[in-house]
């Protein structure tokens, strides 16, 4: 993931050129959609209701080197309930439900997510990174 959402650019930007400080988020989670994001948080995540027994699941990372990190632990989402659809883009979000768009990008290769299937990412194969 190479892209900024809007409230963590603005964050960055506050930051580094105001000294504004940005609330640090105490857990970060990871987020799939079958549309793109865009920096404005517009996207269409997989949908929490009506059985499909999905949630963001939580995510660590390691320390950065060379201006990117990964994930550290493998990430299993639950079994989907219902259809998922074809889940194009991954997002880093700061709550479990709401919260704020992180980053995001495109997943290397779509995954079409049915009834009964599961989506892994396995250590080192979520990227963030400001490019």
């Amino acid at each position: 993931m190479s892209a900024l959402g809007l409230w963590a650019e603005n964050s960055v930007v506050n930051y580094l050129l105001r000294g504004v400080a940005p609330t640090v988020p105490s857990a970060w989670y990871i987020a799939l959609y079958t549309s793109n994001p865009t920096y404005l948080d517009v996207g269409t995540e997989v949908s929490f209701t009506g059985g499909t027994n999905y949630s963001r699941m939580p995510i660590t990372f390691s320390a950065p080197s060379s201006g990117s990190l990964s994930n550290t632990g493998e990430i299993d989402f639950p079994i989907a309930g219902q259809i998922w659809g074809n889940i194009t883009y991954a997002a880093i979000r700061d709550d479990p439900t709401t919260g704020h768009l992180l980053f995001y990008g495109a997943l290397v290769v779509p995954r079409y997510i049915g009834q009964g299937d599961q989506l892994k990412f396995l250590v080192g194969n979520v990227v963030c990174m400001v490019s």
